[in-house]
């Protein structure tokens, strides 16, 4: 079967729009990474202005995908679940001063989350992670 004639024209004319624009065909089909508005997964946060943890499990077992999550500094972190959950920080929280101890997740359609900016000094913020019954411990580490 031979390809029509026009159908080349049109796949090229749209190679040939993205490339003068600066868009990669990648980002045009839907690179989910490129495209999540909650950030990059914390494993590749340096540098970023906003990562993500999402929080995995349901029932007796919960876990976040990051137990350690370094970032930098003004950086945004969002947590996300399935299932409704709460932060509690038990000493001190990356946000800083006046920001609070205890937060609650909402849902914003297809899954709850919560976001929080590292605003606060350098250094390991200890908090937990409570769903249900469960609770586990990970930290946020603000880098210098």
């Amino acid at each position: 079967m031979q390809t029509p004639m026009h159908a080349i024209s049109v796949a090229t004319a749209t190679l040939l729009v993205l490339a003068v624009s600066g868009c990669h065909p990648d980002y045009v089909i839907g690179d989910p990474a490129a495209a999540d508005p909650d950030g990059v997964p914390c494993s590749e946060s340096e540098g970023a202005s906003a990562v993500w943890i999402d929080v995995e499990g349901t029932g007796s077992s919960i876990h976040p995908s990051d137990e350690e999550c370094a970032v930098d500094r003004n950086t945004t972190i969002t947590w996300r679940s399935a299932e409704e959950f709460h932060l509690r920080f038990p000493g001190a929280n990356p946000g800083g001063r006046g920001v609070g101890a205890t937060f609650d997740s909402r849902a914003d359609g297809r899954r709850y989350h919560l976001s929080i900016d590292a605003d606060n000094a350098s250094g390991r913020y200890e908090y937990e992670i409570i769903s249900g019954n469960v609770i586990v411990d990970p930290v946020i580490i603000i880098r210098n």
